[in-house]
């Protein structure tokens, strides 16, 4: 968010600091009054630089994903999972898929059977969307990368996540994680709008 006054129609203008320097592009504003007082939204420089790169390069702004759904994290954490990413629904025959990455479904019951949980990418610990988008934004289309996930969860009060040690505050520490995880090799792909 950015504590600056943006006009309505300026997403897409560039968000400079006090030097002239550039931080951003405007991508939208809230604002409760319909002025230009509100909340700013932008995207920040070094999100945009791996795009500029491609298009220059391409003529198309392409970005890496592992081809997957996810919950979105509020909703993860109303689940009572205190951080990663949930995935949500792994397409059939995609690459996320041959990677033996597993999505979330109901039962015959009706109940929700937890999937994977991914808490690492790359070597980089995953607590939210924002942590794993951070990750996929330094590589390309077509390359792999190491995803770790929790697996297996029946609820979101399972034995598997009492294993990994919640403290008191629901807050794992990274080894704890680290160690009750599966990792898998996902090959990137740049496919439809509302996958990550």
């Amino acid at each position: 968010s950015v504590r600056a006054r943006a006009r309505a129609g300026n997403s897409g203008g560039v968000l400079l600091d006090v030097d002239g320097k550039l931080v951003g592009m405007n991508t939208a504003i809230y604002s409760p009054t319909g002025t230009s007082a509100g909340i700013g939204f932008a995207i920040p420089v070094d999100a945009l630089s791996a795009q500029v790169d491609s298009i220059i390069r391409t003529g198309r702004a392409t970005r890496a994903i592992l081809g997957i759904s996810v919950l979105d994290g509020l909703q993860t954490r109303a689940l009572g999972i205190p951080q990663g990413v949930l995935v949500l629904k792994v397409p059939p025959a995609s690459e996320a898929a041959k990677a033996g990455l597993k999505g979330s479904e109901r039962s015959p019951d009706g109940s929700v059977i937890i999937g994977d949980l991914i808490v690492e990418c790359d070597g980089k610990r995953v607590k939210s969307e924002a942590d794993l988008y951070k990750s996929l934004d330094t590589h390309e289309p077509g390359e792999t990368v190491k995803v770790k996930v929790l697996r297996g969860l029946d609820s979101p009060s399972s034995a598997d996540l009492d294993a990994a040690s919640l403290s008191a505050t629901g807050d794992p520490t990274a080894d704890e994680l680290a160690s009750k995880a599966t990792t898998l090799s996902v090959k990137l792909t740049s496919t439809d709008v509302g996958y990550l």
